[in-house]
């Protein structure tokens, strides 16, 4: 995979992308420096086709936001358990659970991929340092989450009322 800076230039679309602002209505400029901050250490990355993006087999406390393309998430045999899309964030329970454990997974990437990868204790670290950025970040993911957990009801509904 080839590994590139945050897109310079481009903070307001970048932060738009990950959900941590909308274009219409820009952050106030401390917490929008603090988000830069945050991301700057971090790059955006490429995968082609079929290659791994993400490996959660007994790791934790890594997030994946996926920037353009899709994933399919595999367990160890290779069976797709779902799929995620662009603006979503992956990886999410290994983060989240209490005993900071999560669905053991794989990501692969159907199609060209660009992602960043977010260790945990950046955001934790980001947490103690602007607390207000830190808010942006987690409600990022948590609308993540949310729609995560929005198409999947739906996608079981929708598999019960054709049984």
């Amino acid at each position: 995979h080839d590994e590139g800076d945050v897109w310079k230039g481009e903070d307001d679309r970048l932060l738009s992308m990950l959900g941590l602002m909308s274009l219409s209505t820009p952050l106030p400029s401390p917490v929008q420096q603090d988000l830069l901050g945050f991301l700057s250490p971090l790059q955006v990355r490429s995968f082609p086709a079929g290659s791994v993006v993400a490996d959660w087999a007994g790791k934790s406390g890594v997030l994946l936001h996926i920037l353009e393309g899709k994933v399919s998430m595999r367990d160890s045999e290779g069976k797709v358990l779902h799929r995620r899309f662009q603006g979503d964030v992956v990886g999410e329970l290994s983060v989240f659970c209490t005993d900071n454990r999560g669905m053991e997974a794989t990501a692969v990437a159907e199609g060209e991929v660009k992602a960043i990868l977010v260790p945990m204790e950046s955001v934790v670290e980001l947490g103690r340092k602007a607390p207000i950025a830190a808010a942006h970040v987690y409600r990022s993911y948590s609308a993540s989450v949310a729609k995560h957990l929005y198409r999947s009801l739906f996608a079981l509904l929708r598999a019960t009322d054709g049984a």
